[in-house]
């Protein structure tokens, strides 16, 4: 890659990043279809707790060391803080809310 193209790149990642678009991303929260909007570099820890409510999902470390962020994205654990939103789109995700039993 040369400098030329190098710095175009990195010069259409800025304009990125200074116009904060949001997106509307789609997933599969607890096996429930939900969608929510975030900015292209907001962490999936975040979104889910602020845009789609999921706050059994918590925030320790934030260098995804604690474990607390942890969910099950299709099946396999992942560190929620070490993830962005956008990665998760057409995802399955499992927060601690989706494990609990209904009582009855």
């Amino acid at each position: 890659m040369s400098k030329t193209t190098k710095g175009a790149e990195s010069g259409e990642a800025a304009e990125v990043m200074q116009r904060q678009e949001r997106r509307r991303i789609t997933l599969t929260l607890n096996g429930r279809e939900r969608s929510g909007y975030c900015e292209p570099r907001e962490l999936l820890s975040d979104f889910l707790r602020h845009e789609l409510g999921a706050t059994g999902t918590h925030v320790g470390c934030e260098h995804g060391v604690c474990g607390a962020c942890t969910v099950r994205v299709d099946g396999v654990a992942a560190r929620s803080c070490l993830m962005l939103a956008v990665q998760a789109e057409d995802r399955a995700i499992d927060t601690v809310e989706g494990l609990a039993r209904p009582r009855g």
